[in-house]
C-alpha cells in the first residue's frame, strides 16, 4: 500500500508542477472551505440562540406584571444553573475558561483540545446567551 501512495503522490506532484502550481497551492481552497464551514456554524449558532431566547422571553409577554417580573429574574437564573450543572457534570477538568484554555493548550499540548471540550463550550455558550447571560 505505501508503494501505491508514493506513486500517486509523485504523479500528483508532476501534474502540479506542469500546471504551474506552487507546493502550497492547496492552502487557498482549504482556507475557503474552513471559512465556509465556520460561517455556517456561526449562522446555525446564531439561529439557535435567537430561537431559544425568543421563545423563552415570549413567555414574559403573555403574563401579568408580577409574572413577567418573576420570569425576568427566573430565566437567567435557570440558565446559569443549567450552565453550571453542565460544566460540573460533563466537564472533567471543571470550568471551561475559553481563551486561557486555548493558550494553555497551545503551550502544553501542541494546540490539541478535546472535541468534548468544544462541544461542551458550544452548549454552555448557547444556553448562556439564550437565557439572557453574556
Amino acid at each position: 500500500m505505501p508503494g501505491v501512495l508514493s506513486k500517486i503522490s509523485k504523479r500528483f506532484s508532476k501534474l502540479r508542477k506542469a500546471a504551474g502550481f506552487s507546493p502550497d497551492w492547496f492552502l487557498m481552497p482549504l482556507a475557503a472551505l474552513i471559512g465556509t464551514i465556520g460561517g455556517l456554524v456561526a449562522a446555525v449558532f446564531a439561529t439557535i440562540v435567537q430561537e431559544a431566547g425568543g421563545g423563552l422571553f415570549k413567555l414574559q409577554q403573555s403574563g401579568s406584571d408580577t409574572q413577567t417580573a418573576l420570569l425576568l429574574l427566573a430565566i437567567p437564573a435557570v440558565g446559569g444553573l443549567i450552565v453550571g450543572l453542565i460544566q460540573f457534570k460533563l466537564t472533567k477538568s471543571g470550568v471551561i475558561n475559553g481563551v486561557p484554555e486555548v493558550i494553555e493548550s497551545l503551550a502544553r499540548n501542541k494546540g490539541e483540545i478535546k472535541a468534548s471540550v468544544g462541544a461542551n463550550k458550544a452548549v454552555t455558550a448557547t444556553a448562556t446567551l439564550a437565557t439572557g447571560g453574556s
